[in-house]
């Protein structure tokens, strides 16, 4: 308390006032140093843990509290509740690759890329009036405007019909989604959930740090669309326009389905507050439709360890040849940085491919230290400079890929609930390769042609301090 105001009061209040800062500090920094034990204890990044000690040690006071509000990561009593995701039943199914991550390949699948908004909005709106008796949906975010309303009202008439309609959203990613707008799909039979919502910043269930990021549509328990995109318009559209972001999405029809339909029943179970994923082995029996082996991948708070980090460090780490990463957002882990620079050591062909602009400019600008760094180690960092570019996928060789919806940033790879999908087929690279070819590289420029690669003063001073937020990005 400021001594002049102190002069204002009575001394015993003033005093009283004193000792109770002087209690308040205390147990703030107590509480501190158990937090700081307990980011060592979970294994997080070294930046991730020097970040918040500076900031709990030096700002205890106002550290805690936040901390509490958005610093979780692996909630043990999450992982115990939520239903798991078990995918002993999705066992390999034929598949004859040996190559894999942590488990094994789920052959006799077929692959579509859905190449961008336009695509995947027709894709979702041909699959939601097809679907004969199920749609399940969870998504980050869904949008209060033509494109999120327009597909509630397409659920809402397929509820009309019989269908059975789950709608799962992210709290967050979706707060402007407000009650009203789902009254009608409501009404009709259809039901809707938030996962882990937020009242007053203040989690019921969780971490307000603990978002679901994952983009799953399930039809029929038969076919997924899984990927990157929301629904919204600016990640889906009727018809082309310049706001529409470039992003990459894959239809699935197969045995594979059935680890989706896992990952959408835990999630919607725990948001329900009760139930259990059912069975699926039954999908495993069905016809091969395709070539396609695929293995899904879950990751986040509800996953021991980091299994979707840990498989793409393996991967980057096996690479004979060439490593190609594209993604809206780029913010490596150390492990991941140099793994990637001792693969351009050795005469890998790195290939990192961002957009000059994303809808994040802290982001941006927090990025581009790791651009220099990279460029300077002789990897080709390319800008994406025709519009927003929020897909997300990694290349190795011309042997494995990896799609889903997480971004390369720590956020995604230890704090979100994620789906990766590993591929395993010269088919499906072949397609990723042609998408990259014809709708990607065209529109890239070199990072040192970009005026993102300018070094004046105050611009490498602005990434500097972006750069330091980077564990809380």
């Amino acid at each position: 308390m400021s001594p002049v105001f102190a002069n204002f009061l009575p001394w015993s209040l003033s005093e009283n006032a004193h000792w109770l800062i002087l209690i308040l500090q205390s147990l703030a920094f107590v509480a501190a140093v158990v937090i700081i034990l307990r980011l060592v204890h979970e294994k997080r990044t070294p930046s991730n843990i020097a970040a918040w000690s500076l900031f709990l040690l030096f700002m205890p006071m106002a550290g805690v509290p936040f901390y509490v509000l958005f610093g979780g990561r692996k909630i043990r009593r999450l992982i115990a509740r939520k239903s798991k995701v078990p995918m002993g039943d999705i066992a390999k199914n034929g598949a004859s690759h040996d190559a894999n991550c942590f488990g094994d390949p789920i052959a006799g699948n077929s692959v579509r890329i859905l190449g961008d908004g336009v695509d995947a909005y027709r894709a979702i709106c041909k699959e939601i009036d097809a679907a004969c008796e199920s749609i399940d949906i969870a998504t980050f975010i869904l949008g209060n405007d033509s494109v999120g309303r327009s597909i509630v009202k397409r659920l809402a008439r397929k509820a009309r019909e019989g269908v059975r309609v789950r709608l799962l959203i992210d709290a967050i990613g979706s707060f402007g989604a407000k009650s009203r707008m789902f009254s009608q799909l409501v009404e009709s039979g259809g039901v809707v959930e938030r996962f882990i919502p937020i009242s007053f910043f203040v989690s019921k269930e969780a971490s307000a740090n603990l978002r679901n990021h994952r983009k799953i549509a399930i039809f029929d328990d038969r076919r997924a669309i899984v990927g990157g995109q929301n629904m919204d318009r600016r990640f889906l559209s009727p018809t082309f326009s310049k706001e529409l972001f470039a992003d990459l999405g894959l239809i699935v029809e197969g045995p594979a389905v059935g680890a989706l339909i896992k990952v959408f029943d835990s999630d919607w179970f725990f948001a329900r507050k009760g139930g259990e994923a059912g069975s699926v082995s039954h999908l495993l029996h069905q016809p091969a439709f395709g070539s396609s082996e695929l293995e899904v991948i879950p990751s986040g708070p509800d996953v021991e360890g980091d299994p979707l980090w840990e498989c793409i460090i393996t991967l980057v780490q096996e690479a004979r040849q060439s490593i190609t990463i594209v993604s809206p957002y780029f913010l490596p882990d150390e492990v991941l940085l140099r793994s990637l620079i001792i693969k351009a050591h050795a005469g890998r062909s790195v290939r990192i491919v961002v957009p000059e602009n994303s809808n994040h400019p802290i982001v941006d600008l927090a990025r581009n230290r790791f651009l220099r760094q990279m460029s300077a180690q002789g990897i080709e960092v390319l800008m994406y400079k025709k519009r927003m570019l929020h897909a997300k996928l990694i290349m190795i060789d011309d042997r494995f890929a990896v799609s889903g919806s997480a971004n390369i940033d720590s956020r995604s790879f230890f704090v979100n609930f994620e789906i990766g999908i590993v591929h395993f087929s010269q088919g499906d690279i072949r397609l990723f390769e042609e998408w990259m070819s014809t709708t990607i590289l065209p529109h890239c420029i070199a990072f040192e042609s970009s005026r993102k690669s300018r070094e004046s003063k105050i611009r490498l001073f602005a990434e500097n301090m972006a750069h330091l937020l980077t564990p809380f990005l």
